[in-house]
C-alpha cells in the first residue's frame, strides 16, 4: 500500500488537500448561512436548523487539518510538531475512509454521488502526506 501511495508526488497531494479543504470549508459556509439546504449534508438525516448549526462547526475540524498541513509542509515556526502533525494526518485518512462509507448510505443522492469521491481521494492524500517525502 505504501508504494502505491508514494507514487503520487508529495507537493501535488498537499496542494490537492488544500483545494479540497478550501472547497470543504466554503461548503460548509454556505450549509451554515442557508444557501445550501442542511437536507444535502450529514446523511440527510438531520432533522432542524440546531442540528446543522452543532454538526457543521463539527465539520470545521478541517481548520484543524489546514493547520495539521502547514505544520507538515514547514511553513511555521512549530517544527516539533510535525510527528504529532504525522499522526494526527493518518487519522485524518481513516475518519475520511469512515466519512465516505457514510456518503455511500446516505439519504441524500447529492452527498453519495459529489462526496464519495472527495472523501476517497482525501482519504489517499492524508495518507500520502504523512507517509512524508
Amino acid at each position: 500500500m505504501n508504494n502505491y501511495l508514494k507514487q503520487i508526488p508529495y507537493s501535488i497531494a498537499q496542494y490537492i488537500m488544500y483545494a479540497l479543504i478550501g472547497f470543504g470549508l466554503a461548503f460548509q459556509l454556505c450549509v451554515i448561512i442557508g444557501l445550501i439546504p442542511h437536507k444535502y449534508v450529514w446523511g440527510g438525516r438531520l432533522e432542524n436548523q440546531e442540528q446543522m448549526v452543532v454538526f457543521e462547526l463539527i465539520s470545521m475540524s478541517n481548520l484543524l487539518l489546514l493547520f495539521i498541513l502547514i505544520q507538515v509542509h514547514g511553513r511555521t515556526k512549530y517544527t516539533n510538531l510535525k510527528k504529532v502533525a504525522t499522526v494526527l494526518l493518518w487519522v485524518f485518512a481513516g475518519i475520511f475512509a469512515l466519512n465516505t462509507l457514510g456518503n455511500l448510505f446516505a439519504i441524500s443522492s447529492l452527498e453519495t454521488l459529489l462526496f464519495t469521491p472527495i472523501t476517497v481521494v482525501a482519504s489517499i492524500m492524508c495518507g500520502r502526506i504523512a507517509l512524508g517525502k
